[in-house]
C-alpha cells in the first residue's frame, strides 16, 4: 500500500496545505476524489492493515512534528528545500501510510466489472471483516464464475477556496464521519451496487459534491469517471 499521498508529496518537493492550520471548516466543500489506491482478490481482504482515519492522523501529525524538528521549524513549513526534503527522509523514512475510508467490491472483469457494493471502513481493529455480510452474499451461485475483488481507496476534499485536504489529516471527527458518510452514500446512489440494500432509491449524502474517481491499479474500473 501507499503511504500518505500530500506527506509524498511535500517530500517531493510540492507546496500543500495543512489542515490543522489552513481549514475552514465553514467552507462549503465543492469537489474531491476518490483515489483508488489498491486492490485485492475478495479472499485476500481479511490481511490488509487498514488504519482508521484519527489512527492515520495522529501517525501524521508525530511524524510532521518530528519532521519540524529535525528542520528546526516551528511550524509546517508548506515548502521544504531539497536539503531539508533529503535529511527529514533520511532520518525518518517514508510517511505514514494513508486511511482506506472507503471501499468497493466488484464482481466481473474488464468492461463486464460493476460495483456490488460500497463501505466505508471506519472500524477500529484496523482489518478488513471476514465475515461481512456482503462477502457471505457473494458465494450465491450467479457469482460464482466472476472474479471478485475489493478495491480500497482514501478521499481528497476540495473546497470554495480551491484548498486540497485528505480526509484523514480533517481535525475534527465528526467532519470526517459526516464527509465519509456522504461520500458512501453518494456512491452507493450513483453506482446502484446490487448488495447495498439502503440508499439506492434515493440520494442519502448530505453534502453531495463532484467526486472524480481515479484508479491507480492495474485495472481501468471506475478510472476518470465523475460520480
Amino acid at each position: 500500500m501507499y503511504g500518505a499521498h500530500f506527506l509524498n508529496a511535500w517530500l517531493a518537493g510540492s507546496r500543500i496545505s495543512f489542515p490543522s492550520i489552513s481549514f475552514d471548516a465553514s467552507n462549503e466543500i465543492t469537489s474531491g476524489w476518490l483515489n483508488l489506491d489498491s486492490c485485492f482478490d475478495l479472499d485476500e481482504a481479511a490481511d490488509q492493515y487498514l488504519p482508521s482515519l484519527q489512527l492515520t492522523r495522529r501517525a501524521c501529525d508525530q511524524y510532521l512534528a518530528e519532521a519540524c524538528g529535525i528542520i528546526g521549524a516551528k511550524h509546517y513549513p508548506n515548502v521544504l528545500s531539497e536539503s531539508e526534503r533529503d535529511l527529514i527522509s533520511s532520518r525518518l523514512g517514508a510517511p505514514p501510510q494513508n486511511s482506506y475510508s472507503i471501499y468497493i467490491m466488484s464482481a466481473g472483469e474488464g468492461e463486464a466489472e460493476k460495483a456490488v457494493y460500497v463501505g466505508q471502513n471506519n472500524a477500529k481493529t484496523q482489518r478488513f471483516e471476514k465475515g461481512h455480510a456482503a462477502i457471505s452474499k457473494l458465494h450465491n451461485r450467479k457469482f460464482d464464475q466472476l472474479r471478485k475483488q475489493i478495491y480500497f481507496g482514501c478521499i481528497t476534499i476540495v473546497d470554495e477556496d480551491e484548498n486540497s485536504f485528505p480526509l484523514d489529516w480533517l481535525p475534527d471527527d465528526k467532519i470526517q464521519d459526516a464527509i465519509l458518510t456522504s461520500v458512501e452514500h453518494q456512491l452507493i446512489f450513483k453506482l446502484q451496487p446490487e448488495l447495498n440494500d439502503i440508499g439506492k432509491q434515493k440520494l442519502l449524502a448530505q453534502m453531495p459534491i463532484s467526486l472524480q474517481v481515479q484508479n491507480m491499479c492495474a485495472s481501468r474500473f471506475l478510472d476518470c469517471q465523475t460520480l
